[in-house]
């Protein structure tokens, strides 16, 4: 009976044990099975924080060494980042959670981003190594782990490991709050640490590139203009600039293929006005800038010195350099490596925009001989156009020729030219600025002389005493004496070939004469053009 009783118990016993057993077994196995699930959550939040580790830091890199974002292009999880250096980076979506926030923050005592770092809702500090030291985001990429219950960051590629915080609550991997791409100059990426890094785009450094080589093109033209006007200056070309259908300024070339712009009537953000002038107490010339509205020019400084505006490869140069990621205008001088911050009135840089308008003219005024140039000082300057010189002569009028005779005719040679300076005095002085020539060959029936000491006229049509310019029209005439061939075939013609040369340049007109009986004889009359003096 007791055995049975034994029995009985022994069996209830293993029953509940069994029980208790089964019970045990699945909450161990719930619970291993729920750490296993956040092992591998954790081990996945940990992939993508070191992902936006090495992403962020390849924006620092990208910032310090100028490169620049060619595309922004989103994805269904994020966006992925082409930079103009061919690097590309894949920033993910990511969750906030108690996981370390890495971030990056500018110090200025450094002269750097460095790496920050926060958990939860904390406020971000800088991330320090075992010396106490800030880890400059440039050069050092820090990695996280999760070992034994602790968040941990290495700087040496896993050699060697620094504990950080418990890994405790909700993990997430959130770095990025907001990517602004609303300007085509910058793109914004605000970090969840609140630090906005900006990194300029391809389009900005190629638009405000062009602008800094338009600027130098004026710089050149301007230092011709100005320092070489008393060897004399010309316009070979001259183009409209038409923005929206109106015009809104001139592009204009010099003779010697310096070309500048005159912008006029556009809206600007800033304006810079640069100049030349002359040092009050030796006479030196050196650049100038007055910057907006500013009463007074200064001079242009690198370094703390005066640019020369001659010899000219003292000339200064304007350049663009980023800063944390904005643009700002540079000056420096020609054929040197030496530079400075272009900065306005307060002292302040100014920012590099396309909406920034470098003045050298205030406005510029255009006709058929002159470009009239207002300087930032308010001066004028008129420039010739140089059309090219082209004298004409028409040939005379004839009742005809007539055998074994002699003929006398007179050729006007004319030309109408513009000129800052004074006329022409006579027709030496007139014939060697053009290397002027003129000869006559009959082709038949005779022989042709070209007489020397030709007659020589000018006529003013228009002067501008402000200016001094001046438009005149010159005449010198040549005379031809002909001889005819004793017997002219009747009816016919005679041909005679005309030679007007200038420079390496000539023009030639035949001028056709009819033949005539020679009875009757015609009568001389008051007007000596023609004689007609039979032999």
């Amino acid at each position: 009976m007791a055995s049975k009783i034994f029995r009985h118990i022994s069996r209830a016993f293993a029953a509940v044990l069994l029980t208790m057993t089964v019970a045990c077994t699945s909450s161990v196995e719930s619970e291993l099975a729920a750490l296993t699930g956040r092992v591998s959550n954790l081990e996945t939040q940990v992939s993508a924080i070191n992902d936006g580790i090495t992403s962020l830091s390849t924006l620092v890199k990208a910032l310090q060494g100028n490169d620049y974002i060619r595309s922004v292009q989103p994805t269904s999880t994020g966006c992925v980042v082409v930079f103009q250096s061919g690097t590309v980076i894949t920033l993910k979506n990511g969750t906030n959670g108690d996981t370390p926030v890495m971030g990056i923050r500018y110090d200025s005592a450094l002269g750097y981003y460095c790496w920050t770092v926060k958990m939860g809702s904390s406020q971000p500090t800088w991330l320090l190594d075992s010396y106490g030291r800030k880890i400059t985001a440039e050069t050092i990429v820090p990695m996280l782990r999760v070992f034994e219950g602790y968040w941990q960051v290495t700087y040496d590629n896993g050699a060697h490991w620094t504990t950080l915080f418990e890994a405790i609550g909700t993990e997430g991997s959130s770095f990025f709050r907001d990517i602004d791409l609303s300007d085509p100059y910058y793109v914004r990426f605000t970090l969840s640490n609140g630090t906005m890094v900006t990194v300029p785009t391809q389009k900005g450094f190629e638009e405000l590139s062009d602008l800094c080589a338009e600027v130098n093109d004026n710089i050149n033209a301007y230092t011709s203009i100005m320092t070489d006007a008393d060897f004399g200056v010309f316009i070979a070309r001259c183009n409209e600039i038409i923005e929206d259908g109106s015009i809104v300024g001139y592009s204009i070339q010099l003779a010697n293929g310096n070309i500048f712009t005159v912008r006029s009537g556009r809206d600007v953000t800033a304006s810079v006005n640069i100049g030349i002038a002359a040092d009050s107490e030796t006479g030196d010339l050196y650049w100038t800038v007055r910057y907006g509205d500013s009463a007074e020019a200064t001079w242009l400084l690198v370094n703390g010195e005066r640019v020369p505006a001659s010899p000219l490869d003292r000339q200064p140069t304007v350049g663009i350099k980023q800063d944390e990621g904005v643009f700002y205008f540079t000056v420096g001088s020609v054929n040197s490596d030496e530079w400075t911050w272009m900065l306005d009135a307060s002292g302040n840089r100014i920012k590099a925009q396309s909406e920034v308008q470098f003045n050298f003219f205030e406005s510029a005024e255009v006709d058929a001989d002159f470009v009239t140039l207002t300087l930032t000082d308010g001066s004028t300057l008129s420039l010739k156009r140089t059309a090219e010189r082209k004298p004409d002569f028409e040939v005379p009028h004839s009742d005809g020729f007539y055998g074994d005779s002699i003929f006398r005719y007179t050729v006007i040679v004319t030309e109408e030219m513009a000129t800052l300076d004074a006329p022409y005095a006579d027709f030496e002085e007139y014939a060697a600025s053009l290397d002027l020539g003129f000869r006559a060959m009959m082709l038949e029936n005779g022989t042709v002389a070209v007489e020397a000491n030709p007659a020589f006229a000018v006529e003013t049509l228009s002067y501008d005493e402000q200016t001094g310019a001046g438009r005149y029209r010159y005449s010198c005439t040549y005379s031809l004496l002909f001889h005819t061939a004793k017997k002219l075939a009747v009816p016919g013609q005679t041909r005679v070939a005309l030679f007007l040369s200038w420079g390496e340049f000539n023009s030639m007109k035949v001028w056709t004469v009819e033949n005539r009986e020679l009875d009757p004889v015609p009568v001389p009359g008051e007007d000596p053009d023609p004689i007609f003096a039979p032999e």
